[in-house]
């Protein structure tokens, strides 16, 4: 993708607002760049690309609005409390469902893509306190 500006040249910050890395050495990402649209600012909407490296690499990109962001936090405190949950921004582009694994412990995460059905992305991954801290303190960064 290329931006073409004429005058002064603005700068896009990059924030990631997820980031998980499996144990099959397979990392997902969310990364956000505000959007240089005037109607954005208001809505703060978000330009996002899911990212995976590792054993498999990609991306997909989405638009992520602040609501989503809010949602985010709520799978958190639904991670945080030991329960499935599931986050769909904006309820298109993808989802992430986490599922427990009670026999392994931690979670299973399925990236789920609905307009392709046959790409499906698996992991498994045991946050430990340091990574639900660090989504925290991310989440209010990107709300700030």
């Amino acid at each position: 993708m290329f931006q073409v500006q004429v005058g002064a040249v603005k700068e896009r910050k990059i924030k990631t607002l997820i980031e998980i890395r499996g144990e099959d050495e397979l990392t997902l990402r969310v990364l956000l760049r505000d959007i240089d649209r005037d109607d954005a600012v208001e809505a703060r909407e978000f330009e996002g690309e899911l990212t995976w490296s590792g054993s498999l690499q990609g991306s997909w990109p989405l638009l992520v609005a602040r609501e989503d962001i809010v949602e985010w936090q709520d799978v958190l405190d639904y991670l945080d409390a030991g329960e499935n949950a599931k986050w769909a921004p904006s309820g298109r582009a993808l989802n992430l469902a986490f599922a427990r694994d009670i026999d392994r412990g931690g979670w299973y995460i399925d990236v789920l893509h609905p307009t392709f059905p046959y790409i499906k992305i698996r992991m498994h991954f045991d946050p430990d306190e340091e990574w639900f801290e660090t989504s925290y303190r991310t989440l209010s960064e990107v709300l700030a």
